[in-house]
């Protein structure tokens, strides 16, 4: 009969948290847990609301990232990042100890691991991440026909008494940047039929500078709606940029 070897490994958190050697089972796309700064975060659910930072949150999935803290201000990971982003319930505990491993079991789980790797995503993961991406496509769809303002009412008190001027498409093309250029070249943005000047998001977006300025001079209505801002972040936007 063949010899079967149990490993008998201690439940994650049992030492009083989250062991990294757990964090680092977690480095997939729709299964992402990252460190940083002595906690856990699951951030699975933000990759599917927002696609455009997959690349900077994958590149520490599963890892502790806390050396790279604030390294890019407003990036992936940072303070500011984390106030305009993070949901509580996104954080799973706090760093704990390497539960104690005697060397053969941790040179086959070395192994196991390395295998893995070698037969690449199972036709289970691959179908899980496609399906989380076509969520977020059809959330977003919905999103975007359904009126603004009927799902965040606070926006019409933060809109009550402006006067606001009329813009032709046209006229909102040649507004393409970039910041600090010759008048009439201010970075606008249409979202939902209104006109945005970016210039005071520039510097403290999450996403970068490079994602605004791509989209200056054009309805990027679709586009805002697939990163799923809160409520939060749409007041502010009406209270500093709305032109």
């Amino acid at each position: 009969a063949e010899a079967r070897i149990e490993l008998n490994m201690p439940p994650a958190g049992s030492g009083g948290g989250i062991p990294l050697s757990e964090v680092a089972r977690h480095n997939k796309p729709h299964d992402c847990w990252v460190a940083f700064n002595g906690s856990v975060y699951d951030l699975t659910d933000f990759l599917l609301q927002h696609p455009e930072q997959r690349n900077a949150v994958l590149a520490w999935a599963g890892r502790d990232a806390s050396k790279v803290w604030n390294k890019i201000p407003g990036r992936f990971p940072s303070q500011t990042w984390m106030d305009f982003y993070m949901r509580p319930e996104a954080q799973m505990g706090e760093v704990g100890p390497e539960p104690e491993v005697d060397p053969r079991t941790e040179e086959i789980q070395q192994l196991r691991a390395e295998l893995r790797r070698l037969r690449g995503p199972s036709e289970e993961e691959i179908a899980a991440s496609k399906a989380g991406a076509s969520q977020a496509k059809q959330a977003a769809a919905e999103a975007s026909k359904s009126g603004e303002d009927a799902r965040f009412p606070k926006l019409a008190d933060v809109r009550a008494g402006k006067a606001l001027p009329f813009f032709t498409r046209a006229e909102v093309a040649k507004h393409k940047g970039p910041a600090g250029g010759p008048a009439g070249t201010e970075p606008y943005m249409i979202i939902h039929n209104k006109v945005y000047d970016l210039t005071p998001l520039l510097g403290a977006h999450p996403g970068g500078d490079e994602m605004l300025l791509t989209r200056a001079g054009t309805d990027a209505t679709e586009e805002f709606e697939v990163f799923e801002h809160s409520e939060k972040a749409r007041v502010r936007r009406d209270q500093d940029m709305l032109v």
